[in-house]
């Protein structure tokens, strides 16, 4: 771009002296200097245009976009031919982030350990047993209290599954039973209570 150059006339002992206003002079400040030339100056200049430069640049788009589709093609060969080494790498890729996520839990707890031993160390004994006090009162506040039904539901379930746990002993005991007389058929002193002497 080329500078501007403002010039003002100084009559030093009838000589006319020109210099050049720096744009930031004081009188630059001021807004004393007009700068309305320059813009008029650059709209005049024509644009340089260089067009070659543009078609380059389009053609090499369009050569790459025609490759990356030839590629795409080319793996999707790939792919038909080669599905266990896909497979396998697919196995390989879930177990990992299977195994980052249990990493990523793990060390979560391990910081939040390590925040909980900081703080009960920075902290008194007092603030401690506040601390401990709340819990248990938010653990408290945090069972919800239980309605009629549920308490209904709760005594049917209890009294099916003892139901049916009688049930089994009573069918095991019988089995006991039923194998002792068998043996006892062949051995007489299979019959005699165990008592120990």
């Amino acid at each position: 771009m080329a500078k501007k150059v403002c010039l003002k006339a100084y009559d030093v002992s009838k000589i006319i002296l020109l210099t050049p206003v720096s744009k930031h002079s004081r009188a630059a400040r001021r807004g004393e200097i007009s700068t309305d030339g320059e813009a008029k100056l650059l709209e005049r200049i024509a644009k340089s245009e260089n067009n070659d430069v543009k078609k380059s640049i389009i053609r090499t788009t369009i050569k790459n976009e025609n490759l990356l589709a030839r590629k795409m093609e080319l793996d999707k060969v790939r792919k038909r031919g080669n599905k266990k080494n896909n497979n396998a790498i697919k196995h390989k890729n879930d177990r990992g982030i299977k195994v980052e996520g249990v990493l990523a839990t793990k060390i979560q707890q391990s910081i939040e350990r390590a925040r909980f031993v900081q703080n009960a160390r920075k902290s008194g004994w007092e603030q401690i047993n506040k601390s401990i006090d709340i819990s248990a009162k938010v653990e408290q506040f945090d069972k919800p209290e239980k309605t009629q039904a549920q308490i209904e539901k709760e005594e049917e379930d209890e009294y099916v599954k003892q139901f049916y746990t009688d049930a089994g002993n009573k069918e095991v005991e019988e089995k006991k039973k039923e194998e002792k007389v068998n043996a006892s058929k062949g051995n007489v002193f299979a019959l005699l209570e165990e008592t120990e002497a």
